[in-house]
């Protein structure tokens, strides 16, 4: 999870994902990519379980990506945005030989003031495509990440 002063939601954020990951028997790591916060959110992360690794601002996602040490790396933001129940979806469908899952948490509807997110959620899903060949699937519906 990139975070960047999220101190209000980070706490809950890793017992969510924490919750989901031990509920599904999944042997894992919750990583937080410090992207510079200084609100005191390290002092809730590591407590609650979360590794913590420096990062690079404007390089959270990719180096939360490479600091992690799992088969599976599932990403999300820390602003309680993300519905981590709901992440079986995502699972089986790497189990089953998919290469990149991706939730759609705009599903059912995008505001107008989002659309930047459905065209940036098109070019994540197609562009790995482009670049090496790879399963991929876009879980919609199945997974609204909005809570």
């Amino acid at each position: 999870m990139p975070c960047l002063n999220e101190v209000e939601t980070l706490a809950i954020c890793i017992a969510k994902a924490r919750s989901f990951l031990t509920t599904s028997g999944i042997k894992s790591e919750v990583v937080i990519a410090d992207n510079g916060f200084n609100d005191g959110s390290c002092d809730i992360a590591q407590p609650a379980g979360a590794i913590v690794v420096p990062i690079e601002q404007r390089a959270a996602m990719a180096g939360g990506i490479k600091a992690a040490r799992g088969l599976y790396v599932i990403m999300s933001d820390a602003d309680d945005s993300s519905d981590f129940s709901r992440l079986n979806a995502c699972v089986v469908q790497l189990r089953d030989g998919a290469d990149l899952v991706m939730g759609n948490r705009f599903a059912g509807g995008i505001v107008s003031s989002a659309t930047w997110c459905s065209v940036r959620l098109a070019v994540y899903s197609f562009a790995p495509r482009l670049a090496i060949s790879i399963a991929v699937c876009v879980v919609s519906r199945v997974m609204p990440l909005c809570s």
